[in-house]
């Protein structure tokens, strides 16, 4: 539904894990989601996954950025 709600699922998921893994391998990000944007939740969820994780990027998963915007 939007930026946080999508962090929020990725930090639930990392609690699950006692913050050693993430169930998710990839995660496809709206880059324009309201409250907050698919470019600011990726650093935030980049961020959780380096510092509560300490996961390095290879081990994080992978996260594409997807839109609907389209040139006329």
């Amino acid at each position: 539904m939007n930026g946080e709600e999508a962090l929020e699922i990725v930090t639930d998921d990392m609690t699950k894990n006692k913050n050693r893994f993430s169930n998710y391998g990839l995660i496809l990000m709206d880059c324009n989601m309201p409250f907050m944007d698919g470019y600011e939740c990726t650093k935030h969820i980049r961020k959780l996954f380096a510092r509560k994780g300490g996961m390095s990027p290879e081990e994080q998963p992978i996260i594409s950025a997807v839109t609907a915007h389209v040139e006329p």
